[in-house]
């Protein structure tokens, strides 16, 4: 795996595997809205203060998705969302601090969202 680094230090593009994650500080405004789109997280950026990794999940794997209380495995959110057993295994996580923060294009984690401070916005694109 692979750490990205302190984000307020190294915002900018990085290349993992065939995915290009592009990290972008945001101020924070009282009428922010965000997209909703699964290539995109928003955090709280003054949260994040340290590293992330990012690795190939992993069996056991789990999340606290957004909008529901508890944790989900990793596995069964794959299985919900039909994904083919040949794409399964270079589905993607992001971690911080040990905990899975976003499955990456596929769902967010209820850890670190945006309050009214400043806003980490992640993208990812996938590479042909």
């Amino acid at each position: 795996s692979r750490g990205l680094g302190d984000v307020y230090k190294r915002q900018g593009s990085y290349v993992i595997g065939n995915r290009t994650l592009n990290l972008t500080s945001l101020p924070y405004s009282k009428d922010f809205s965000f997209e909703k789109n699964l290539n995109t997280i928003y955090l709280n950026a003054e949260q994040l203060t340290g590293d992330f990794e990012i690795r190939t999940w992993q069996q056991g794997d789990k999340i606290s998705p957004f909008g529901m209380n508890g944790k989900q495995k990793i596995s069964d959110i794959l299985i919900n969302q039909k994904v083919p057993l040949h794409l399964k295994r270079d589905e993607m996580v992001l971690l911080y601090k040990g905990q899975i923060i976003w499955l990456i294009g596929r769902r967010a984690s209820n850890l670190y969202k945006i309050t009214n401070s400043s806003i980490l916005r992640i993208d990812v694109k996938y590479n042909s």
